[in-house]
């Protein structure tokens, strides 16, 4: 054979050999790497489309608009007042994008190989929606004389929000673990239960079966609550600066409520619809860099 026609005859079988050829094998770590880029896009993707941002803004309007209304109404109370309904208009709006969030959370923030945590997420967010929602019907209900019911009658919804919290956090248990902050869940078990013992006072009062009880002591439960968040929590300026301010509000209400002062009602109310409004700016500018690296998953 010539030797033009041997090299011929070379070259046309180098792509048979080729593709006969087993494909490169790839490593370990090549195929890991390959697998956080995929869900790293899917994930990217996935936050990209969440609404998480604006159903938060539009939770903490919500509770501006609230608050504006009512300290409105206690200002104005004497010139003019208006059916008491139009208040809580924006709590019975609150719930719905509560649920809404829930969803969105589960669906973008949580790993799609915790499922367990997804349908908790979403389990919770609804028993508290809908636990709100019955909270303030049943407050305008009384207040507006629709119903006779004590207030410790009105204020039962609470009790079921705060069962709901109960299995929530001890489903998040393993997951302070993970990281350390066993002493911060322990930190919001104790507020969630000091806060249900201030609501139970402040429906006795409401009742009148502590009359002699003044309003200071039936709202110290928040003041402890604000001191343990100063005392323990990361210290930052901004924050530590936003509690002091709203636990001074908090002790003016007390003081207030007990005819100890005749404060406006702006001066009292009026700093925290500063510090919400301040918190909603700060979560429209914010960005999503936090979860680029995709949604974690929750430990049972």
């Amino acid at each position: 054979m010539p030797a033009d026609d041997e090299e011929t005859a070379v070259q046309e079988r180098e792509p048979l050999v080729a593709a006969a050829a087993p494909p490169k094998a790839v490593t370990f770590v090549e195929g890991a790497h390959q697998e956080h880029l995929r869900h790293k896009v899917k994930y990217a993707a996935l936050i990209a489309h969440s609404k998480l941002r604006a159903t938060s803004v539009s939770m903490l309007l919500c509770v501006v608009i609230f608050l504006s209304i009512l300290t409105a109404r206690l200002e104005l109370m004497n010139l003019f007042s208006w059916p008491v309904y139009i208040d809580f208009i924006p709590l019975w709006i609150l719930p719905c994008l509560l649920y809404l969030t829930a969803t969105d959370f589960a669906a973008t923030r949580i790993s799609t190989e915790a499922a367990l945590g997804k349908i908790i997420v979403v389990c919770a967010g609804f028993l508290l929606a809908v636990d709100i929602l019955f909270f303030t019907v049943f407050i305008c209900m009384k207040i507006e004389g629709t119903v006779q019911w004590p207030w410790t009658v009105v204020l039962a919804p609470f009790w079921a929000t705060l069962v709901v919290a109960q299995f929530f956090l001890c489903f998040l248990i393993p997951g302070f673990l993970r990281v350390d902050k066993l002493s911060t869940f322990f930190m919001i078990f104790g507020m969630v239960w000091l806060m249900g013992f201030m609501f139970l006072l402040v429906g006795l009062k409401l009742d009148g079966d502590l009359p002699g009880l003044p309003w200071c002591l039936i709202i110290l439960p928040s003041w402890l609550m604000i001191l343990v968040q100063i005392v323990a929590l990361e210290k930052n300026v901004i924050d530590t600066g936003c509690r002091a301010v709203f636990l001074l509000c908090m002790i003016l209400l007390g003081l207030q409520l007990d005819k100890h002062t005749s404060l406006p009602w702006l001066l009292v109310f009026g700093p925290i619809i500063f510090i919400i409004f301040l918190n909603m700016v700060i979560v429209c500018q914010g960005s999503d860099d936090d979860w680029k690296e995709g949604p974690k998953g929750i430990d049972m």
